[in-house]
């Protein structure tokens, strides 16, 4: 593995545990919209919460296809020296 690859698997196992801490996160607003509806705030807090786990999932789609292209490129190389 180049550390080109290594950087972006390092670089994905960071987006994944900080997906976990937005999910997380989320659910805590859930709950407490729950409590308190019509708190603007908490409105506030979600959509902002929302908006981050859309950027964090774009973020890891990203870093997903390009450890794909990598693997790809690898095993092209790998057959063309057979």
């Amino acid at each position: 593995m180049t550390p080109t690859y290594q950087l972006y698997q390092a670089q994905l196992e960071r987006a994944n545990e900080t997906m976990q801490r937005l999910l997380k996160n989320k659910e805590q607003i859930d709950h407490n919209l729950i409590i308190t509806p019509y708190n603007p705030s908490l409105h506030d807090q979600l959509r902002t919460s929302n908006l981050e786990i859309k950027i964090t999932t774009n973020e890891i789609e990203n870093i997903e296809n390009i450890l794909k292209e990598f693997e790809l490129e690898n095993d092209i190389q790998n057959s063309n020296s057979l």
